[in-house]
């Protein structure tokens, strides 16, 4: 075992740390991130315009029968005027996502990132939301409809989301190509910087519509879809393989295999998992403000992987807690209450997990049982679809019940520490004879 990681140390871990710092999945991990306070509100208001339940069961729900019928009447009298601040974030997560997405990327190469962040938000409006001619109802105004011009929003929102990250990436590389070679307007010292610097994106902006906006119109002329239907339509095959049980357990897997030695490895699998699932979360949405059921997707169980953080740590800081070891019960005090909220870098770097042989079969497996539990339990109907996109860090159980208003997601996640505690509880026990023999060691030597 010593010498396996000592090879995994010298072979994958340069390659996986090259790719986890790798600039531009670092720009769409930070640029989403920053979208993270916007789809907060979203959710809350998102949660409060759906009617969590039918009339007949909050009549007999005890106590909380008056709160949940007051929820129920609020939902169902205001939910369109509700349902105006979800849509003006998650609705628009793609268009926001290519602004952020194209700010990161150019903060990396200290290049403009605001005027860069626009250039990406107006090619990617001209890419997914090119408008149209349709009929507007204003019979309150003046009793007649007007012909006016539609945005459509479907392709602005989630499902539009890979496509930002393309014009976001594509129209930063090209601005940065246009800087290096001086295909720029250039102006003497005496012009104020802030209109030279205005001035400069002129040209690099012509370059990327002719060559964004371009590929768009005639992908359009050509096959009748545009960058958003036909990219998703490209990616369809590859991302159903990830939207199923064993493309889940391959990428959380990997994950917390890059992890053990000290890679981030969700810094890689995220990009690839966010996008599909909020596409999906604001599929079941609409499905379920259509009267409908929310759908459980495998790729929603992604969360409960990381129950605890990566690796699924929270049962093994409990296991901690009852540690006979010092140095374990010490840290189990220290890391429980983040842990509690997914945040288990105290364990990981404390324990440590990374780089531990012992504690190397939990770490990968616990995740990937906890994803197929999750997906087992989904497919059988014991818990609830996603309907709502929470990213928070939340107490564990309370993101998956808001995400998706069924009380048995969050009796799930509790069920899974369990499950998660039983997995670590032989590799724990060999581990916490390890530390106890060199705690007993060092006692000896100091007296």
């Amino acid at each position: 075992m010593k010498k396996f990681v000592e090879f995994m140390q010298a072979k994958l871990a340069p390659f996986g740390a090259k790719i986890a710092n790798q600039r531009h999945l670092q720009a769409i991990s930070g640029g989403l991130a920053l979208l993270v306070p916007l789809t907060l509100v979203g959710a809350i208001f998102n949660i409060i315009s759906t009617q969590p339940l039918s009339i007949e069961l909050a009549e007999q729900s005890g106590i909380f029968s008056g709160f949940l019928k007051g929820w129920i009447s609020l939902a169902t009298n205001y939910g369109d005027v509700l349902k105006v601040p979800y849509n003006m974030t998650m609705n628009l997560f793609g268009l926001l996502s290519s602004f952020t997405i194209a700010y990161r990327l150019s903060t990396s190469y200290k290049m403009s990132a605001v005027l860069n962040g626009l250039v990406s938000f107006c090619l990617f409006f001209m890419v997914a939301g090119s408008m149209t001619t349709g009929v507007l109802s204003s019979t309150l105004a003046t009793g007649k409809d007007t012909a006016t011009s539609i945005i459509p929003t479907s392709g602005l929102g989630t499902a539009g989301l890979f496509t930002a990250m393309l014009v976001a990436i594509i129209s930063v590389e090209i601005t940065r190509l246009c800087n290096n070679k001086g295909i720029k307007i250039s102006f003497p010292d005496s012009v104020p910087p802030i209109v030279a610097q205005s001035f400069s994106t002129v040209i690099p902006l012509l370059i990327n519509i002719i060559v964004i906006y371009g590929s768009n119109v005639v992908l359009l002329k050509t096959t009748g879809l545009n960058l958003v239907t036909g990219l998703t339509k490209v990616l369809s095959p590859g991302l159903q393989g990830v939207n199923t049980p064993l493309g889940m357990s391959f990428l959380v897997g990997f994950g917390m295999f890059l992890w053990f030695f000290g890679i981030h490895g969700m810094a890689i699998v995220y990009p690839i998992i966010m996008p599909l699932s909020m596409q999906l979360i604001t599929e079941n949405a609409e499905i379920v403000a259509a009267g409908g059921t929310a759908i459980y997707h495998p790729v929603h169980a992604f969360g409960l992987a990381l129950i605890g953080g990566s690796g699924a740590t929270l049962g093994l800081a409990f296991l901690m807690l009852r540690s006979k070891s010092v140095q374990m019960k010490v840290l189990a005090k220290a890391s429980l209450i983040p842990a509690l909220f997914s945040i288990n870098e105290p364990i990981i770097f404390g324990a440590p997990l990374m780089l531990n042989p012992i504690m190397l079969i939990p770490f990968v497996f616990a995740p990937i049982v906890n994803v197929l539990l999750g997906i087992l339990a989904g497919n059988l109907g014991l818990i609830g679809g996603y309907q709502v996109y929470v990213k928070a860090y939340l107490p564990n159980g309370f993101s998956a019940f808001l995400s998706t208003l069924d009380i048995r997601n969050f009796i799930i996640c509790w069920v899974l520490v369990i499950v998660s505690a039983l997995i670590y509880y032989p590799f724990f026990k060999v581990y916490e004879k390890q530390l106890l023999d060199q705690e007993n060691a060092q006692e000896k030597s100091a007296s």
